[in-house]
């Protein structure tokens, strides 16, 4: 058996699920990628053959919540259970409070909150489809728990992620549906998740978003495929790409709720933190970032003119492609629209066509910003290079 899918299956056996296909590491020798290994508070992932392994886990999710590309998911308590829950207990009870085990003490379980291991697993996206699914959430955070808890980082990285998320529903229209809770005693804690349900009328903000999500909410692909893996299939013309790599599950569920919360007069408003690639310098078309992009979100054509191409609800934001880029002209800074993401075509991002280097005469194939021939290029900046060390 191939040594790195023997890892992969030894990985398996800890409390995250590892889809290394992924891995941005996997890809290229130059990808310096390592949130999750940064951000494990035991200290328990490491690479073995360019792809990741977990040595230990404690299931705190942190990996999860930062790794671009949804290498990582939760074998318990997963995104997909939480959403569900999610609507279950706004259906139910009116409300939905989210906490930490934490601030109830070890042994203590109730049905109607929704706990979780800590507030460092709820990614942006993660956030969004909880408010998508409930209409609003309340999450419980006090400062106090956090720095005298084993997992304090995770407060550390909910307020990036609290504040990635507010302004993400402020761009797609929305305001005071995420609501942090920070001066809850133990009583009312209590007392909040252990209340009786209450009927539910279709009368405020949450039944409209109920009403919204009902048609989706029958077992939708985008959930199965998060829990089950996506399945092998060959790539559909025009969605898919050359390679058949598969788009991230979890990019695939945030784009779900990003569709449907939009408002229409926000479709073509700019998502904040939500980032399309660009070339800024000039481009041979050598196909490198095309050959490794982890999710097929690139594509070369050479009919008529020399394109490169992106369906932007596939990239993730992972900046491999920058990275091996022997240009190094390839940058995320244009903020998307709603409207783009919701676009699975892939449009030209630059264009060129063969032409003759005015330094030699040579002729190559660059974009409107190469105008000299990638060897006299690759001399020019040696000697910008030379002269600077100097």
């Amino acid at each position: 058996m191939e040594l790195g899918r023997l890892l992969g299956l030894l990985s398996g056996l800890a409390g995250v699920a590892i889809n290394g296909e992924l891995c941005t590491r996997r890809f290229s020798t130059r990808a310096s990628c390592r949130k999750c290994q940064e951000v494990c508070p035991v200290g328990g992932i490491s690479f073995s053959h360019d792809r990741p392994v977990v040595d230990e886990c404690n299931g705190c999710g942190f990996c999860s919540a930062v790794c671009p590309n949804g290498v990582f998911s939760l074998k318990d308590n997963g995104d997909s259970f939480l959403l569900n829950r999610c609507r279950e207990l706004a259906n139910q009870y009116g409300h939905v409070l989210v906490y930490c085990t934490a601030h109830t003490g070890e042994g203590a379980k109730f049905t109607h909150g929704l706990p979780v291991t800590c507030l460092g697993r709820l990614a942006p996206e993660l956030l969004v489809g909880m408010v998508g699914e409930s209409g609003s959430i309340q999450i419980l955070k006090q400062k106090h728990v956090c720095t005298g808890c084993a997992l304090h980082r995770g407060g550390e990285l909910f307020d990036q992620w609290e504040l990635r998320t507010r302004t993400l529903l402020e761009c797609l229209g929305y305001s005071g549906e995420l609501k942090i809770i920070t001066d809850l005693d133990q009583g009312e804690l209590v007392r909040r998740i252990s209340q009786p349900p209450v009927r539910v009328n279709c009368t405020n903000r949450r039944d409209f978003f109920s009403s919204m999500f009902r048609g989706a909410r029958q077992a939708p692909v985008v959930v199965l495929d998060s829990i089950l893996g996506p399945p092998r299939r060959q790539p559909t013309p025009g969605v898919g790409d050359e390679t058949g790599r598969s788009p991230s599950p979890r990019q695939e569920l945030f784009l779900t709720y990003i569709n449907r919360l939009v408002k229409s007069d926000r479709l073509h408003h700019p998502l904040a933190g939500v980032r399309v690639v660009e070339p800024d310098g000039a481009c041979y078309f050598c196909g490198a970032c095309v050959r490794l992009c982890p999710t097929g979100a690139l594509r070369r054509a050479e009919v008529d003119k020399y394109t490169i191409s992106l369906c932007i609800p596939r990239c993730t934001g992972c900046g491999l492609c920058g990275e091996i880029c022997p240009q190094a002209v390839l940058r995320s800074t244009r903020e998307v629209t709603a409207s783009e993401l919701a676009n699975r075509d892939f449009k030209p991002i630059t264009v060129g066509s063969v032409k003759g280097c005015t330094r030699c005469g040579t002729s190559f194939t660059g974009n409107d910003m190469a105008e000299v021939c990638l060897r006299c290029n690759l001399e020019q900046r040696w000697q910008q290079g030379k002269e600077a060390s100097q």
